[in-house]
């Protein structure tokens, strides 16, 4: 498919294919941002019902995106931009009592410390006691 093709053509289909690099780099950026999902829910509602099911979420996603994460996709992988996105989808937890605690505007992780995927160490960052 790709040998003799020009390099340009050969270049754009590397790019666009299902298992390429660009579509783990997708995949990393997606785990990433749906864990800080689920770890802005834990510090916003932490009298949730569901607190339990995000902390296995938040594990499952971190294990995922340190599976899939290649040192190459450090420079492209945009920290600031993903909290930006969590940050406005946390929703309301249906059974919590009371107002959610406020989240942080900046993102408080680094990508070592989301790729290493302790909890504990990610929710005291966000503020809060330990998950």
């Amino acid at each position: 498919m790709l040998a003799g093709a020009p390099i340009k053509q050969r270049r754009r289909e590397y790019h666009t294919l299902p298992h390429g690099p660009l579509s783990e780099l997708r995949a990393c950026q997606s785990l990433l941002q749906q864990a800080m999902v689920r770890l802005l829910k834990l510090h916003a509602w932490p009298g949730s019902r569901a607190v339990g099911y995000w902390r296995d979420e938040v594990g499952a996603f971190l294990d995922d995106a340190a599976r899939r994460f290649t040192p190459s996709m450090r420079q492209r992988i945009s920290l600031d931009n993903l909290y930006a996105a969590a940050r406005r989808r946390p929703g309301a937890a249906t059974d919590a009592a009371g107002a959610p605690r406020s989240l942080p505007d900046a993102c408080p992780f680094g990508l070592d410390d989301l790729l290493a995927g302790d909890l504990a160490e990610l929710t005291a960052k966000l503020g809060g006691s330990p998950a």
